[in-house]
């Protein structure tokens, strides 16, 4: 009996990440997904080249690294899957697909996204103060553990990056880098400072922040514009975390507007950021919901 073909899953990042994030996935996605990881140029493994920093551009990006794979000979059917902000990316990948008459893909994955043209991106994050406590959370990718002599200062530092950051962007209107400085100005230990750990941990933490500040500005313009409304042709499934600050679990319901298939929505115990570590709970929806896919293709 001949084996049936994998189903290629093209997984879109959140803002500031990169596909990097996706590789804690190699070992818990089901055998029969072949992970497809698409980067976009001045953002993870192409973070030396020029950032893009316009819709177009990124959606041309992606649709080339989407054709690049779908043309190796191998599969053919695809699932397309979006984090957070990658879920307008992949709405207007999806609309330069169509427009192409290439297959449409046979499922969709959103996780912590809002829909094209809700309103949770609409106002830039640095003006929103709730979102501080999203980026004390989402700095710890940036600052493992095992650097720091002990979680509190750890913890300390996180919390006083953040506010040095809103800090200067209440003056300046814009993001800059943190500085040591700045950041000794602000209490933090001067011997932790000093390493070079911490030196590499601040320019992380630094370039992620400059890499969402350009895609969260992108995603504000988009949601405050006017697009052509557009449905997938396939089923929608939505993953969200229970105690994400940045976008209610509820919101993700909206999504069901932009299909005629079903929509389901899992609610995980979780905060926004889940997806950036190896959390087989939310790999396990994609799994089960893979496999009805599997039975409806055979």
């Amino acid at each position: 009996m001949e084996q049936m073909k994998k189903i290629k899953f093209f997984c879109l990042p959140g803002g500031g990440t990169s596909s990097i994030v996706f590789l804690k996935w190699g070992g818990l996605l089901a055998p029969y997904l072949r992970q497809c990881l698409i980067d976009i140029p001045g953002r993870g493994l192409r973070k030396k080249e020029q950032t893009l920093t316009d819709l177009a551009s990124i959606t041309d990006e992606l649709y080339r690294g989407w054709e690049k794979y779908m043309n190796d000979g191998r599969d053919e059917e695809y699932m397309l899957f979006g984090y957070c902000m990658g879920g307008i990316f992949l709405y207007e990948l999806y609309r330069k697909i169509l427009r192409a008459g290439k297959k449409p893909p046979v499922h969709i994955v959103l996780s912590a996204a809002d829909v094209p043209d809700g309103n949770v991106y609409a106002e830039p994050f640095l003006d929103n103060q709730a979102t501080k406590h999203q980026f004390y959370d989402l700095l710890r990718s940036c600052f493992p553990e095992h650097t720091f002599p002990g979680t509190d200062m750890l913890t300390a530092f996180r919390h006083k990056f953040v506010d040095v950051v809103y800090a200067k962007y209440a003056r300046d209107g814009r993001f800059t880098a943190v500085s040591q400085e700045e950041l000794r100005a602000a209490g933090c230990d001067d011997a932790m400072m000093d390493s070079f750990e911490f030196r590499e941990c601040l320019g992380l933490a630094n370039d992620l922040m400059e890499i969402l500040t350009v895609d969260a500005q992108i995603c504000s313009d988009y949601q405050r514009g006017e697009h052509e409304p557009l449905k997938f042709p396939c089923g929608i499934t939505c993953i969200a975390g229970q105690h994400d600050l940045l976008l209610a679990p509820d919101t993700m319901k909206e999504w069901q507007r932009y299909t005629d298939q079903p929509c389901t929505l899992d609610i995980l115990d979780a905060d926004h950021r889940f997806l950036m570590t190896a959390n087989p709970v939310p790999v396990g929806v994609i799994n089960r919901e893979t496999e009805k896919i599997r039975e409806k293709l055979q």
